[in-house]
């Protein structure tokens, strides 16, 4: 009834359905991030995008290499660069 205490503050899920991606993203954030991603490295069907909080109120933006990839740089989008 608690909630998770730990450093996450969102997951992002890529999986086949929401409800999957719903449910996988609530274990990661009780899991923690580091926990998560050793989990989602044994699951290749899934995908996932977490960010943490760092020092001095910093976010640190971690993903498993098959989320990076499917990443597109949009032109003119914030922090596209341009």
């Amino acid at each position: 009834g608690y909630p998770a205490r730990n450093s996450l503050l969102s997951v992002s899920i890529l999986a086949a359905d929401c409800m999957t991606a719903d449910a996988y993203a609530t274990a990661a954030m009780v899991m923690g991030a580091e926990s998560a991603l050793e989990f989602l490295g044994e699951r290749p069907e899934l995908e996932g995008f977490f960010v943490t909080a760092g020092p001095d109120s910093t976010y640190i933006e971690t993903m498993t290499p098959g989320f990076e990839g499917r990443l597109v740089d949009l032109p003119g989008a914030v922090g596209s660069g341009m």
